[in-house]
């Protein structure tokens, strides 16, 4: 995206942003990920290359109906492309 020229702050806030509206973002949240942990965890690229791969998923049905009915402390996201990086996001928590 062309944010990622602009200086790391701008980028970093217009990546809080986006978790607020994208898959990725509901399940960091539901599996009880802070969104300023996350974005702590990983870089820039990293962070955008998560909301493009989240983006780009052949699997988002499956992913809202896990959205939807998932329990907090339940897996059930290993489907997910980003799966890894939620759990890492976990371990940094």
């Amino acid at each position: 995206m062309n944010y990622l020229t602009a200086p790391a702050w701008i980028a970093r806030l217009a990546q809080r942003w986006l978790l607020e509206r994208v898959r990725l973002g509901r399940l960091l949240r539901q599996r009880g990920v802070d969104p300023g942990t996350y974005l702590r965890t990983f870089t820039v690229v990293e962070v955008e290359a998560q909301l493009a791969r989240c983006y780009s998923c052949p699997r988002k049905t499956r992913c809202d109906r896990v959205l939807r009915w998932g329990a907090p402390g339940r897996p059930g996201y290993s489907f997910c492309p980003n799966s890894a990086v939620v759990d890492r996001s976990l371990r940094r928590t």
